[in-house]
């Protein structure tokens, strides 16, 4: 019996709508294994017109890393547990590092916090004082990968939370990265051809623009926006590859587009909602089936 990912959703009236059954963990696996392909469907959300289940195609070359762009901080959680799930289920000795720089003592962090406890075999908590040390040993552990031509190693995953809030990322003079800004500009430009991805949630393209150089946009080839100003719709969906006259900020509240620059393709989808925290730990302590 396939292991099934479950995931509910709300249409824009708040109203809950039927589950969604993703029979994908054990199929992939199978399918990574036996085909020895290097790319990882990462499940996003549901369709909103089309038949399939959104997902990101993750695989090792340049610019694999995953952008969430929203004001809302509960859609941009929704979005990245459902892509950790993903990850763990399918790929499960990776490693991740959790970034989050929510408030405190919020609902939304309380389930971050014991969304990782629960995950702790995978994820590990980053300290706000340890920032600098943590993101030192992983563009070590990339160097050391490129060094040595290692890339079918263990695949590592940094997960940054609410990095509007990231204030030791702060660009100095407004000009110059930041020392964190640096070591995080060289993970997102080395790390995904030997297996270190990053996911990145941010508030808007002004936030991004404060902490990172905004060259640094073309190193995320994957991007999620939600609901959202126009200038960061603009700037994060059209740049130099203008899709029409999409404005995220035209969204609804449960609703968000997904743009895949290596395919210029722009899709419309409905986020998943958080999953139960009891499924998620029946998940990922049992592996066993859910249903």
């Amino acid at each position: 019996m396939e292991t099934k990912i479950i995931f509910t959703h709300k249409d824009n009236q708040g109203n809950l709508r039927g589950q969604s059954e993703k029979a994908f963990i054990e199929k992939d696996k199978l399918r990574l294994k036996e085909k020895k392909e290097t790319s990882m469907p990462v499940y996003i959300g549901e369709p909103d017109v089309q038949i399939d289940d959104v997902h990101i195609n993750l695989s090792k070359n340049s610019a694999s890393n995953i952008l969430i762009a929203c004001e809302s901080d509960n859609l941009g959680v929704r979005i990245m547990s459902s892509s950790i799930i993903s990850i763990i289920g399918q790929l499960p000795d990776s490693k991740i590092y959790s970034f989050n720089f929510l408030s405190s003592n919020t609902e939304l962090t309380n389930y971050v916090n014991e969304f990782n406890s629960i995950a702790n075999d995978n994820i590990i908590e980053v300290n706000v004082r340890e920032v600098q040390a943590l993101l030192q040993s992983i563009k070590e552990e990339i160097e050391n990968r490129i060094l040595n031509g290692k890339t079918n190693n263990q695949n590592i995953f940094v997960s940054i939370i609410s990095f509007q809030t990231a204030y030791s990322f702060r660009k100095q003079d407004y000009f110059e990265n930041s020392g964190e800004g640096k070591l995080l500009e060289y993970i997102l430009k080395e790390g995904s051809f030997v297996g270190v991805f990053c996911l990145l949630m941010v508030d808007s393209i002004q936030s991004f623009t404060k902490n990172l150089s905004n060259s640094l946009l073309d190193e995320f080839s994957f991007r999620i926006v939600g609901q959202i100003d126009s200038q960061s719709s603009a700037s994060i969906l059209f740049g130099p590859n203008y899709l029409g006259s999409r404005d995220a900020n035209e969204l609804g509240e449960n609703r968000a587009l997904f743009f895949d620059c290596k395919k210029n393709k722009l899709i419309k989808f409905i986020p998943y909602e958080l999953p139960n925290l009891s499924w998620v730990g029946q998940l990922f302590r049992n592996n066993t089936p859910l249903s």
